[in-house]
């Protein structure tokens, strides 16, 4: 109710457009000092909408369970409603004195502990649902209590653990996640320690990968149902670390369809490298069978340069600027015909699974299987990596790690 009353002063919002409405709350996202902070960053909208387009989730089945396990507010959970052909029509139904949702939304996050007011994204959230539900609202107002309810099920704050949503430990319930989780190193260790006090959550969290994206992966991974999928925004340090036990934990449990390089720049704020991962659990029920079954089919890899606007702090609209229309055109072809012949696109290479395997360390670096020369062919600058204080010393540790193993090798031959 509290939403409802907040867009009254507004009066009618009826019939705005809804490219729109995303606009407003990317500008506002942009230009909140708490994400970075926190290790969020503001996922354009751009890279929402190609996530969206590759999971196919329009053809889930009805009843369906779709979760953001850091929802921020809400992209991954109400832009589905503005790429579909009959909009917010297809997503929910109004029978008699009901709302029938087509699939179960559920989208948590913690806000920002240390901030004044902690529930302002999930606030956010709600009021952006508000807007995409507006003009059904308007045809139903008798319901107004029953649109707040579904709001409130549907975007959900946990303040109570800082553990936020890595609290929850749920096993094989959604059919679809997407998400770009918090990535940030400082910190994780007190997430741990927490969760090191925990009897049930020291089962549910056994890799103790860095970082706070590997305790997120490894709750996306026991979170899904078998058979399903999901589509995570990464950092990657996930990718290069020499702590492979997070990768490890992918490989065993799921299928990897794809990993997509992002530009540096993507994210506003934010100098970090990104990758979209794409996975599906393994369709079997017991975790020693899922292991047994390695994967043999090929990789749908891909390197993106342009995400359709400007990657400077104006971020200005550039629609003719845009590899990811190409880039989720191939997967969706790549998916449906995984011994397809490479496409011709020098951005684009399928990679056998065995590639992934012999990398040292069982790094997977994506980028870096494209030469020199192809990627000057593609006009990309090799690009600068900028580290924060706690990932540079773990690049150093990863260094002398790498210098003694080869030193130990060494020796085998003196």
């Amino acid at each position: 109710m509290t939403i409802l009353k907040r867009f009254k002063k507004f009066g009618e919002i009826k019939n705005i457009d809804p490219g729109f409405k995303s606009k407003i709350f990317e500008e506002f996202m942009k230009k909140s000092g708490t994400q970075k902070n926190s290790g969020k960053h503001f996922t354009p909208r751009n890279i929402i909408d190609s996530m969206i387009h590759m999971s196919n989730i329009e053809e889930l089945d009805s009843g369906s369970q779709i979760c953001d396990p850091a929802c921020g507010v809400g992209g991954f959970i109400l832009e589905p409603m503005k790429l579909c052909k009959d909009g917010v029509d297809f997503y929910y139904e109004i029978s008699g004195n009901e709302i029938n949702p087509r699939f179960v939304f559920s989208g948590f996050d913690r806000g920002v502990p240390t901030s004044d007011d902690s529930k302002l994204i999930i606030t956010l959230a709600k009021s952006n649902m508000l807007i995409f539900l507006s003009d059904l609202l308007k045809k139903n107002t008798l319901m107004h209590l029953k649109f707040a309810n579904l709001f409130h099920s549907t975007f959900k704050l946990i303040t109570n653990t800082t553990l936020g949503t890595l609290s929850k430990s749920e096993y094989e319930k959604y059919d679809l996640i997407l998400t770009n989780p918090p990535y940030i190193v400082s910190g994780s260790s007190n997430l741990k320690k927490t969760i090191s006090h925990n009897a049930t959550l020291k089962k549910y969290y056994k890799t103790g990968g860095l970082g706070i994206e590997s305790l997120f992966i490894e709750w996306i991974i026991n979170s899904l149902k078998n058979g399903k999928k999901a589509f995570v925004v990464i950092p990657d340090g996930l990718l290069y670390r020499n702590d492979n036990s997070i990768r490890e934990l992918i490989t065993d449990e799921c299928y990897i369809d794809a990993i997509i390089s992002l530009p540096v720049g993507t994210f506003y704020n934010t100098p970090k490298k990104t990758f979209i991962l794409a996975i599906t659990k393994k369709p079997w029920k017991k975790a020693s069978d899922r292991k047994s079954h390695p994967q043999t089919d090929p990789v749908f890899t891909y390197l993106v340069s342009e995400i359709g606007e400007s990657l400077d702090k104006n971020r200005f609209s550039e629609s003719e600027k845009n590899d990811l229309n190409e880039m989720v055109s191939l997967f969706n072809s790549f998916k449906n015909n995984k011994t397809m012949k490479e496409p011709d696109s020098e951005r684009c290479k399928i990679q056998p699974f065995e590639k992934f395997s012999s990398e040292p360390f069982g790094k997977w670096p994506v980028d870096r299987w494209w030469t020199n020369e192809e990627k000057i062919s593609l006009g990309i600058e090799k690009e600068e990596v900028v580290m924060d204080m706690p990932e540079f010393n773990e690049k150093i540790n990863d260094l002398i790690t790498s210098m003694e193993n080869y030193k130990t090798e060494l020796a085998k031959f003196s």
